[in-house]
């Protein structure tokens, strides 16, 4: 292993991983091929802040001095995901390195996207249009690491803060904004005072943002492990109001750090917030948050059943008691193991005697009788009052008949 290789990895956690090491060695052969072509070649940004921070990493962008046409010639496979932005994918043994040419920016109409980028001459051109501090910093062939706008202070510090006037980088583009409370949240660092100022001042620019990226950063923000002072935060800004989320972020100001983005987007259906804010989910995603939903509403008043556990999985009903405790309600885990555990059947078409058999047998006057008596039947099952056996349930699936047509 090349030293250079070493010095990184030593930095990282030891739980880094066979995957990982083969990421970062291969990512240093790029940075050779580059060199070797007389190019400068640097890993830049969240690899360096999380090697620094001794914090597991997974991407590893790349930013030099090569054009994209110079990439493309440089290496057998690339994809340009984002030439006109300099922006090119290079894929060696399966895995994506981000490579950006260095580039400077004009004036942005959007407050989101450039109105046009030119590739700039140095280095440090480049960094100086990125976000934060902590965010530009360099390191090189030999693993040296280059600091330019005092990054290395900031992580010390633990600080997230703008390069240069924090107001100028949020009007460039907004989503810097939702950045700055993700990374917060993400790294446990503050917010340096004049970016917190800045972010009150701008806020109301996440409005130009697409519902696409800002749903990008709640996922981020919501599955960060220390939220909490974040979203406090948040809840001093516009930005509840300006995504219609006011009574979401109200109470996810009431409980602790330990949600995810699923309890997060669930809450926001619970307060009837989910539709207006017009994320554009998964239809999966979106019906298990409904499911979610529907299940803390009925279950605040209403303990587990065998049922409930019959119909639903267990970790979205894991999920929902989760979300119950959070809020003050009783903890019923144990019980819920305990029901799933118990339950004598897992389908229904393990149930002995069903509707085909109900319609056969019994053919009941009303249609709808049928299911009505199945469901009964299941429960008794379920419940333990009646043995899953075809005799036993067609006595109790015509006894059940019997008194809902006496009715």
């Amino acid at each position: 292993m090349h030293s250079n290789i070493e010095k990184v990895l030593c930095l990282l956690y030891n739980s880094i991983g066979d995957s990982m090491e083969k990421h970062v060695q291969i990512g240093f052969d790029i940075l050779k091929t580059f060199h070797d072509a007389q190019y400068e070649a640097f890993f830049v940004g969240g690899f360096v802040r999380d090697t620094l921070l001794k914090r597991q990493t997974h991407d590893i962008d790349i930013t030099t001095n090569a054009t994209p046409n110079d990439i493309q010639r440089l290496f057998n496979k690339v994809i340009a995901t984002g030439k006109a932005f300099g922006t090119m994918t290079i894929i060696e043994e399966g895995l994506p390195y981000e490579v950006t040419t260095y580039r400077q920016e004009t004036t942005y109409t959007n407050n989101r996207h450039p109105d046009q980028i030119r590739f700039a001459d140095t280095l440090i051109d480049d960094l100086s249009r990125r976000d934060f501090t902590i965010n530009q910093l360099v390191m090189d062939l030999n693993g040296d690491i280059h600091d330019h706008f005092n990054g290395k202070h900031d992580l010390n510090l633990r600080l997230i803060k703008t390069i240069g006037d924090p107001n100028e980088r949020f009007q460039e583009d907004a989503l810097r904004i939702l950045r700055a409370l993700r990374f917060a949240a993400t790294l446990n660092f503050k917010i340096h005072h004049g970016t917190k100022t800045a972010i009150l001042t701008n806020d109301h620019l996440i409005r130009h943002l697409s519902i696409e990226r800002v749903q990008e950063e709640l996922f981020k923000l919501f599955d960060a492990p220390l939220k909490k002072t974040v979203i406090d935060f948040i809840n001093t800004t516009d930005i509840p109001a300006i995504l219609k989320l006011t009574q979401t972020f109200i109470a996810l100001n009431t409980i602790d750090d330990s949600y995810d983005h699923i309890d997060a987007f669930t809450i926001m259906a619970i307060k009837n917030e989910l539709n207006q804010a017009g994320f554009k989910l998964s239809k999966a995603f979106k019906a298990e948050v409904m499911t979610r939903a529907s299940l803390f509403n009925h279950h605040q008043n209403q303990p587990f059943t065998p049922r409930s556990c019959f119909e639903t999985p267990k970790e979205t009903l894991l999920g929902v008691n989760h979300l119950l405790t959070l809020f003050g309600f009783d903890d019923q885990r144990q019980t819920i193991l305990k029901m799933i555990d118990a339950l004598p059947i897992r389908t229904l078409k393990e149930l002995a005697y069903r509707g085909r058999h109900i319609k056969e047998d019994l053919n009941p006057k009303q249609k709808t009788d049928i299911k009505t008596i199945e469901s009964h039947l299941l429960d008794g099952v379920l419940t333990g009052k009646y043995d899953n056996d075809a005799s036993t349930l067609k006595k109790a699936a015509q006894d059940y008949l019997y008194t809902l047509e006496s009715e």
